[in-house]
């Protein structure tokens, strides 16, 4: 089932004992973890209709379910109440929580955190609830591979925080922001020896040369990235996979090369703690400077921000947030962040930053309508009925599916004009009701098609 040389490397890393533990749970089928929304549900248990069997130790946010459901068709989790998520890449949470990492800024002010390679957004949507314990911080979640990166956009978008930004660049392209970051982290391609028991092309694409591959590109990748990183900051550096090559060793490489500290590293292994394996480590930078800066140093991508901001009235926006508007669409940034997060969107291709909140639609006597952007639905700077927000419908199970399916609606009972529907609660989306039917504002390119 494995290749040989993979388990003679794991019995020569590890012993015949663990090995051969290791080998038993990665034939068995895999758990299934969710990390749950603490922005949208204070008691998952109460208010996520999931079959959870247990909590998890990794994460103040990780549960084991009993059974795997359709997630595809589940409208809480479409609007971003939990995230699906194998346990051992929550361990990022322990690993800050112990390092203190969040808290090694003593100015008060908010960090600015770099996920060089964030697609599909786990760790992204991870750190934005960890970001939470100190106001004023910001998150680029940035993903190479443009193939990629609207699944990163819509996974971000429905988790709810406005103060992110998702890019589409290349890990080189970060010395236009030289010392820039508190954090980096770095979850690298790698050899994928912890997902071989959930996807069989990790086991059939798995050689030696293909993780020698990967340590290279893996050095590559830091080197790169490196110049971002401030004096004093954390580089959090990741893989999926168990070998030393991709791991320890990098990890020393990287601190003799950039002069940095080890300050720790933790293997998890395929079952413990329900997850299919994780190497982690954390190192603290301490060098001066860096030769790419003499050269490229605050170049910006653009002149300057094409965001303007936007001096017209928005009702349904809560207090504390600056809106900017980009030709016809208005987007939202949190107030303590804005200026710095529009700087950082002016040198980088960002593909999303802040809560795209309406688009502005103004007629020939130049009067401006506000129609509702599809994210706004499952962002924190909405405000709710009762608070100066849209006309709430509450739907069933399969209006919801239905709504989702980009399907039309019939909406009795409600009044004419711009409606937020939403399910247990939750906000999901918009529709216009003009009476005779409801318009769908749900996105062609997230319509489920099951």
């Amino acid at each position: 089932m494995f290749p040989p040389s993979f388990v003679r490397r794991l019995r020569s890393d590890l012993g015949d004992a663990q090995a051969e533990h290791i080998l038993e749970v990665m034939k068995m089928p895999p758990p299934v973890t969710v990390r749950t929304n603490p922005l949208k549900t204070s008691s998952p248990l109460l208010d996520l209709p999931l079959p959870f069997d247990r909590a998890l130790e990794i994460s103040r946010y990780g549960y084991l379910l009993g059974e795997r459901p359709v997630f595809t068709t589940d409208p809480l989790f479409q609007c971003g109440c939990y995230y699906v998520q194998e346990a051992s890449s929550m361990a990022i949470e322990r690993v800050i929580a112990s390092g203190n990492i969040f808290s090694s800024t003593d100015s008060g002010e908010g960090l600015r955190v770099l996920d060089l390679c964030a697609a599909p957004g786990g760790k992204s949507t991870h750190l934005l609830t960890l970001l939470r314990e100190r106001p004023g911080s910001f998150l680029v979640s940035n993903e190479v591979i443009g193939s990629r990166v609207t699944v990163l956009a819509d996974n971000i978008a429905r988790w709810g925080h406005p103060n992110v930004l998702v890019t589409n660049n290349d890990p080189a392209d970060f010395c236009r922001l030289p010392e820039f970051f508190d954090v980096l982290l770095i979850d690298a391609p790698c050899s994928g020896e912890g997902m071989f028991r959930k996807d069989e092309r990790a086991v059939t694409e798995w050689s030696e040369e293909n993780v020698a591959l990967c340590a290279a590109r893996q050095r590559r990748i830091i080197s790169d990235a490196m110049v971002s990183l401030r004096p004093g900051g954390t580089l959090l550096y990741s893989t999926c996979t168990l070998n030393t090559i991709e791991n320890e060793e990098n990890v020393a490489w990287a601190a003799r090369e950039f002069g940095m500290e080890i300050l720790g590293m933790e293997h998890f292994y395929p079952g413990e703690e329900y997850g299919e394996g994780l190497f982690i480590a954390a190192l603290r930078s301490h060098r001066e400077g860096h030769p790419a800066e003499k050269s490229h140093g605050g170049r910006r991508r653009n002149a300057e921000s094409t965001l303007k901001e936007y001096r017209g009235e928005i009702p349904f926006i809560k207090e504390g947030y600056r809106v900017y508007q980009k030709d016809s669409l208005l987007k939202v940034f949190p107030a303590a962040c804005a200026e710095t997060m529009l700087s950082v969107e002016s040198r980088l291709k960002t593909v999303k930053s802040g809560t795209g909140a309406a688009s502005v639609i103004t007629d020939r006597k130049g009067q401006a309508t506000l129609i509702p952007e599809p994210d706004l639905a499952f962002s924190e700077v909405l405000l709710r009925k009762g608070d100066g927000g849209f006309p709430e419908v509450e739907l069933d199970a399969e209006q919801a599916l239905k709504f989702m399916k980009c399907e039309p609606l019939n909406i009795t009972d409600a009044p004419k004009g711009y409606l937020l529907l939403t399910f247990l609660g939750h906000p999901l989306g918009f529709v216009k009701n003009i009476g005779s039917r409801a318009n769908n504002l749900w996105p062609s390119s997230r319509r489920i098609r099951m």
